[in-house]
């Protein structure tokens, strides 16, 4: 199985993986799994869908069981009701997600998330965005793209990729598209920068407006609150997690 026999010192740390692996089941075995509950397919329940556990199909990809497994494309008609289209599509709900976090963050005027558009990138498809994340002080700090941000917040939900992981590349090359389609059904928009600086991405004005109406309340706004919560939570800690390496590139430990 592993291609060399166990008692070749390559094998120890694949054997170490394997006892590890096996210990924490053994843990497990006497306890029962927590229910997974099929997915709601209206999308209002987004603490259903979006809970420990639950699998979310790879970006333009759809799982082997859709009844349990988050779908990864985002279909809808042409002229259909931006909000509609979100709640059908996991992944549209998650950026939508974050645009909704990045614009209530904002109204506090006390830090936020700003999603850039690094030099040299066509708004519509670019290859990443940046993401910054700013303290109660107004101090942005560049912690990553978006990929690796989404990456981090699955596991803060202790969610997964299905069939795999992707590495941070990866996904933003798989996102694309899709930052394309939000701008065109106007669930995102792009503003140009000033003088200087970078253009980015924030939630559209319509789309915003959508999101204080009944349906919106209940999505985002009711059923939404955990994932809203580990979004912020994500930005945070991962501005936290950024400026100790900072430092302690600039102490030179």
């Amino acid at each position: 199985l592993f291609g060399f026999t166990a008692d070749q010192a390559q094998a120890t740390p694949v054997l170490t993986r394997v006892m590890a692996a096996a210990s924490q089941l053994a843990h497990w075995q006497q306890g029962p799994l927590p229910v997974l509950n099929p997915i709601d397919r209206t999308g209002e329940r987004v603490d259903a869908n979006w809970c420990p556990g639950r699998l979310l199909a790879q970006p333009d990809s759809v799982g082997s069981d859709e009844d349990f497994i988050l779908c990864g494309r985002w279909p809808g008609e042409e002229g259909a009701d931006p909000f509609a289209w979100v709640q059908c599509g996991p992944w549209p709900l998650l950026l939508a997600a974050i645009g909704y976090v990045q614009d209530s963050w904002a109204a506090e005027a006390r830090g936020g998330l700003l999603l850039e558009l690094p030099p040299g990138q066509y708004p519509h498809y670019p290859t990443e965005i940046a993401v910054l994340v700013a303290g109660d002080d107004g101090a942005e700090v560049l912690c990553g793209s978006l990929g690796g941000f989404v990456l981090g917040l699955l596991s803060r939900l202790n969610m997964g990729l299905f069939p795999a992981p992707l590495t941070e590349a990866a996904l933003n090359a798989r996102l694309s598209p899709l930052i394309g389609e939000l701008q065109r059904r106007q669930v995102w928009r792009f503003q140009e920068g000033l003088s200087g600086q970078q253009g980015f991405y924030r939630i559209h004005p319509k789309f915003s407006d959508a999101c204080y109406q009944i349906s919106g309340v209940r999505t985002l706004g009711l059923n939404g609150r955990g994932l809203r919560r580990a979004i912020r939570e994500q930005a945070e800690q991962w501005r936290i997690e950024r400026q100790g390496r900072i430092a302690t590139w600039g102490s030179g430990v």
